[in-house]
């Protein structure tokens, strides 16, 4: 596994990358920030509207943050994309599903779509880069994602 917690293996049937990321752990500050949001509006729907809407809130706000609180693997090989994450769920994609990706800070969106569309965020994949793997992730992906589209006709800057 390399120093970034990405491993590249190529052995075999060919290249493989597979990483594990887990956002609390690489940004604690942000981390207790949303702990301490949480608790605070969980106890304001507890005050304000009773001890069920309280609970409820709390469950709600922790199950939509759980892939910041819990760690997400990725694999991409020359099928397609797995993604493990919430309780050892696995989600596999071939790449034949994918028409474009978008790269932002943290991560890179593979979208079903050509163009941009409102429904990517309901079809599409998100996937984080490791500290060190965004190089490495978006050249894998223009091996293996037929663009319709060039990177320099969208926002991609990798």
């Amino acid at each position: 596994m390399a120093e970034n917690g990405s491993q590249l293996d190529d052995g075999g049937n060919g290249k493989t990358i597979s990483w594990r990321v887990h956002p609390i752990v690489e940004r604690p500050g942000q981390g207790v920030l949303l702990i301490g949001i949480i608790i605070i509006c969980t106890w304001a729907f507890w005050k304000g509207f009773g001890q069920f809407f309280g609970i409820l809130s709390l469950v709600v706000l922790v199950l939509s943050m759980a892939p910041f609180f819990l760690p997400t693997s990725y694999r991409l090989d020359e099928d397609g994309i797995e993604i493990t994450s919430l309780f050892f769920i696995r989600h596999f994609r071939p790449w034949s599903g994918f028409r474009n990706f978008y790269t932002h800070n943290v991560g890179v969106h593979l979208s079903t779509f050509i163009k941009p569309s409102r429904l990517d965020a309901f079809r599409g994949s998100f996937i984080r880069f490791a500290p060190g793997n965004r190089r490495q992730v978006i050249a894998f992906l223009n091996e293996h994602i037929k663009r319709t589209r060039r990177p320099e006709e969208t926002d991609d800057k990798a």
